[in-house]
């Protein structure tokens, strides 16, 4: 797969399951729960960002969650599809001023608008490390490797499962 994962138009990301699935269900609903937005991520489909810093390596450099790895799918995005992409330092300050908050009643560190996000986008892409976003409470760690979260699944062009442990 050639991917620059640095490029604002990368469409192609990798889905890993800690089970011998044959398909992902593209016709999946993912609820969002206002009161957990605060303190975590939305609720989606999570791809691997591929490249030095995606979840694969992530996993095997501190050997966690190995068992995650167990079946590997390529996901297709549509071309059309609403993504906000996070590929260099001037989108993530755009980012952060236009969606990041200071949340004094939980004592937050830094918090993000996620309704808005979700009510904006079909989905998020972190396709590079951010020292900042791993300086965040709470909900941060997810972003310690290049990652994406796709809620609405309409912006899924064609998934393939490519392997199983």
């Amino acid at each position: 797969m050639n991917i620059d994962p640095t490029s604002p138009t990368s469409y192609e990301y990798i889905h890993y399951a800690n089970c011998n699935i044959e398909k992902i269900d593209l016709n999946r609903s993912y609820a969002q729960y206002a009161g957990e937005l605060a303190l975590h991520t939305p609720n989606g489909l999570w791809l691997s960002v591929p490249g030095i810093n995606d979840w694969e390596q992530y996993c095997l450099k501190n050997n966690c969650r190995l068992d995650e790895l167990k079946t590997e799918f390529q996901v297709l995005l549509k071309k059309t599809a609403n993504i906000l992409i996070l590929h260099n330092k001037a989108a993530f300050e755009k980012f952060i001023q236009k969606y990041g908050y200071y949340n004094w009643h939980t004592k937050l560190e830094l918090s993000i608008r996620w309704e808005d996000i979700i009510n904006t986008y079909q989905g998020i892409a972190v396709t590079r490390v951010f020292p900042k976003l791993n300086n965040m409470v709470l909900w941060n760690k997810i972003w310690c490797y290049t990652a994406a979260c796709i809620w609405d699944l309409q912006a899924v062009a064609k998934t393939e499962k490519i392997s199983s442990l």
